[in-house]
């Protein structure tokens, strides 16, 4: 049920079985090297009505897994409770994600996408923001830095000291409520 296997994930001493509409989990330590002594569960439905549509979306954070399913942004959290997180950018739904990096030293996952746009989610204000200009074919970690990589094979490499993109100023735009 579900469709076929999407993704596989570790969940503190579960592994996350994700199919396009499901989600399953097993536990134990598995066989040994020869094959002995499985003790693995049988795959228990979560109860939910998602799964990850999406296999470049899925990242694990402290609260837990998030990833895309076919209704938006998800939160898998360590409870197996998925809670939908994704309203604030709903209108990117549509959008192919090529990436999700957790970016520790900002509390934030990055989520890539091809539409140039990079939706960002602060899981410690749970905020969502985006980063325009920010067409990516993957995204990674490199050396603690935040790195993504251009359709055109160029990478480009997060600074903390300078506020451009390929030589080009980087603009900010707030909306407030009414003051």
């Amino acid at each position: 049920q579900g469709g076929a296997i999407t993704n596989l994930a570790a969940l503190d001493d579960k592994l996350i079985i994700f199919k396009s509409s499901r989600m399953y989990y097993l536990t134990g330590e598995g066989p040994t090297n020869t094959g002995t002594q499985n003790d693995f569960s049988e795959p228990i439905l979560i109860s939910s009505d998602v799964g990850c549509s999406d296999v470049d979306s899925l990242v694990l954070t402290s609260l837990g897994l998030i990833f895309k399913s076919s209704k938006g942004i998800y939160l898998l959290d360590r409870n197996l409770q998925a809670t939908y997180i994704g309203a604030d950018v709903d209108s990117y739904n549509s959008s192919t994600i090529s990436s999700a990096v957790l970016v520790e030293n900002t509390n934030q996952v990055r989520f890539t996408t091809t539409d140039n746009v990079c939706l960002v989610y602060d899981y410690l204000r749970q905020q969502w923001s985006t980063f325009t200009n920010h067409t990516a074919n993957d995204g990674i970690i490199w050396q603690g830095v935040y790195c993504y990589l251009k359709s055109t094979g160029k990478v480009l490499r997060e600074t903390s000291s300078e506020f451009f993109d390929e030589l080009n100023s980087i603009s900010m735009l707030i909306e407030t409520a009414w003051i």
